[in-house]
């Protein structure tokens, strides 16, 4: 035969005690700690009239040592040279309250929400904070000091001056902010930085300093600006940093080293890639123009430029069968926008890219442009010399051509010929493709 178990549980009431002066809050904090050994009731401190006319209770010069605030609401109240030592705060909520001159120390802030209150030279101090919720606060001259645990905590639209944290631990925090706002003047000071979410934010004022370590923290539709991070903080390990491609379009572009070891990123010109990716960029099409002698090398060129979306003419995939071959480089060289000319000592040597480079000169004529664009695979485009040229009838011609290059500045490729060197040849593919655009 089944029973039926009954199970009863015991319903916490909340006691509202409404406080009109610091004597009534002290006797209430005292009969609190009474009280709170049955822990069966919540308490909420009110100063309900108070609040309606903006005149808060004033409590000031008192030490809280060995306190239990926790399962307390707290409202409308000003502590002014206050210190809260070993006290405990869990599921404390605190409504529109002042702490100026304050100190938590040995303290623990856990699952606290905070809502439009004000922090002003204020300490806390190796406290344990955990599931922290600000709101609509002010901080101002506010130092989280060798706090080894500041997990867990949301601060939103909240106001900060002169607000650090030092030799603390912040892990999984958020820090979310209107970005139309001035900016947050907020400084981590050797501290470990780890799974964070940097939100919205102008990081005009924002400082990562004094050999803090960054780990897997995100970043946001934020602004970096040049002294958001210094030289010292790093990454531990290869736990790198997330950015979004709206915070580098947004942020200033970011030092090499810096990408490098916080982001994990191995492109310097991150930033005008990422534009071409977001951004509807148009590139002038190039007819490339090569030694067949360097054609693996124009291949790789040509498959790089095609992926950042450059129209290009290659002659063995682009050419059509059954034409005259004068006539498919004449007609090409026209319709394209630039030559790209890829410089070295069989391509100045050949008969089809004087040929080439010869079309190109007469556009360049015709439309006061410049049509050729020069990079080079070797040095002889810079030291041949006119004598050099042959056949002796064509030298006048040549040498025209290879003056009109020498004019324009060649990006160097030459370490790409027989190298992969990839992250650096994407480097330099990134500066070819930024001065293509329109």
């Amino acid at each position: 035969m089944l029973t039926k178990t009954v199970v009863s549980y015991t319903k916490k009431t909340t006691t509202h005690l409404e406080i009109l002066n610091k004597k009534i809050f002290l006797e209430s904090i005292e009969k609190i700690r009474t009280e709170k050994n049955i822990k069966e009731s919540h308490y909420q401190l009110t100063n309900l009239t108070g609040r309606l006319n903006d005149e808060f209770v004033l409590i000031d010069n008192e030490v809280f040592k060995d306190i239990d605030f926790s399962n307390l609401k707290l409202d409308a109240f000003d502590f002014v040279n206050c210190v809260f030592d070993n006290c405990d705060f869990g599921e404390t909520t605190i409504w529109c309250c002042m702490f100026k001159n304050c100190k938590f120390v040995h303290s623990y802030l856990t699952t606290l929400r905070v809502f439009e209150s004000e922090f002003q030279t204020t300490t806390i101090e190796n406290c344990k904070c955990g599931l922290l919720h600000f709101a609509d606060c002010s901080f101002k001259n506010l130092n989280f000091d060798n706090c080894y645990e500041i997990l867990d905590a949301y601060f939103g639209n909240c106001i900060f001056e002169e607000t650090a944290f030092n030799k603390s631990s912040v892990i999984y925090c958020r820090f979310e902010d209107n970005i139309s706002q001035e900016s947050p003047e907020l400084e981590f000071k050797d501290c470990l930085i780890s799974r964070n979410y940097f939100t919205n934010i102008d990081l005009e004022k924002f400082k990562f300093s004094n050999f803090s370590s960054l780990n897997l923290n995100s970043f946001q539709n934020c602004i970096i600006r040049e002294q958001t991070f210094d030289e010292s903080v790093n990454t531990t390990g290869q736990e790198y940093n997330s950015i979004d491609f709206s915070t580098i379009n947004k942020s200033i572009k970011l030092d090499y080293n810096l990408l490098k070891t916080l982001f994990g990123i191995l492109n310097s010109d991150i930033k005008e890639y990422v534009f071409g990716l977001t951004n509807d960029v148009k590139f002038q099409s190039v007819f490339i123009s090569y030694s067949f002698k360097n054609k693996k090398f124009a291949k790789r060129l040509n498959s790089a430029l095609m992926s950042k979306g450059v129209i290009t003419f290659l002659w063995e995939k682009d050419a059509n069968g059954g034409k005259g071959l004068n006539k498919i480089m004449k007609e090409n060289v026209n319709k394209f926008d630039r030559v790209l000319f890829i410089a070295s000592e069989d391509s100045l040597r050949s008969i089809a890219c004087q040929f080439e480079l010869t079309e190109g000169r007469k556009k360049q004529e015709k439309l006061w442009k410049d049509i050729y664009f020069p990079i080079h695979i070797d040095n002889y485009l810079f030291n041949v010399q006119e004598d050099d040229i042959r056949p002796l009838e064509k030298q006048d011609e040549y040498w025209k051509n290879i003056q009109e290059l020498k004019k324009l500045n060649s990006l160097d490729f030459s370490k790409f010929l027989n190298n992969s060197a990839d992250n650096k040849f994407d480097e330099a593919i990134y500066n070819l493709v930024r001065d293509l655009k329109k």
